[in-house]
């Protein structure tokens, strides 16, 4: 079998549909031709993914149909290289305030953009010589981050326990842009919309949570429940 392939670059234009993606199908996974700009040259991309946007900055996974084209099964937004620090700040505060944001730092974007996400009172003094720059830029910035990344978050974070794209898509609509806060304080909430198994696997080895920990005994005892309606019952033996 091939070897897969990783590519990352910028989305330059979309092929299909040459409109672009469907808007009313923007929180929904969609077959997508793109564009990318990459540092060995451009790439067309074909795959299943939530919709970028021109200017992203992403990272495509699958084979080479040709040199030059791509059919990807996963696509994610990163911002975790000099690039892609770039063109996230680009995308949050323009082109022109980005790169006094990242002089702040010395040129540095992927400095910039760890304050930015992680330390506000660094990225704000950073950023203080920046005419008509403050907390409320700031803010408006760090929402839009968190609803365009959201569901690529969720689905790094939780990659190596087995959950799909489709899953994380799931929790991100049902949880919404604040979904890693709530998930850090009780994993099992997303017991609700993906397998118990696997969100269990996620809570004792990702957050180190006890085996007798309330929440996970609440959440079991709401799966067996469940589990028994689905199966036809009215009820269960205390027993169970």
């Amino acid at each position: 079998m091939d070897k897969k392939e990783k590519l990352r670059g910028t989305v330059e234009w979309f092929l299909y549909p040459k409109e672009g993606p469907d808007p009313d199908k923007i929180d929904q996974l969609q077959f997508l031709g793109f564009k990318i700009k990459t540092r060995k040259g451009q790439f067309a991309c074909f795959g299943k993914c939530v919709a970028p946007e021109i200017g992203d900055y992403v990272e495509v996974e699958g084979y080479l149909e040709s040199p030059d084209r791509l059919q990807f099964d996963l696509c994610l937004r990163v911002d975790d290289d000099e690039d892609g620090a770039k063109a996230m700040l680009e995308w949050l505060f323009g082109i022109k305030t980005s790169a006094r944001v990242i002089s702040g730092f010395d040129g540095d974007a992927l400095l910039a953009l760890d304050a930015f996400k992680n330390n506000e009172d660094l990225f704000l003094s950073k950023a203080k010589h920046i005419r008509r720059f403050g907390y409320k830029t700031y803010c408006k910035a760090k929402t839009k981050y968190e609803d365009h990344i959201g569901i690529d978050v969720i689905y790094r974070e939780f990659r190596e326990f087995g959950i799909s794209i489709q899953q994380a898509l799931k929790l991100y609509l049902k949880l919404g842009p604040t979904c890693m806060d709530k998930i850090e304080e009780n994993p099992y909430i997303m017991a609700k919309w993906v397998p118990f198994s696997l969100v269990d696997d996620i809570a004792l080895h990702k957050y180190n949570i006890a085996i007798d920990d309330p929440r996970r005994v609440y959440a079991g005892a709401i799966r067996c429940i469940n589990d028994a309606q689905a199966s036809g019952h009215c009820y269960l033996n205390l027993s169970r």
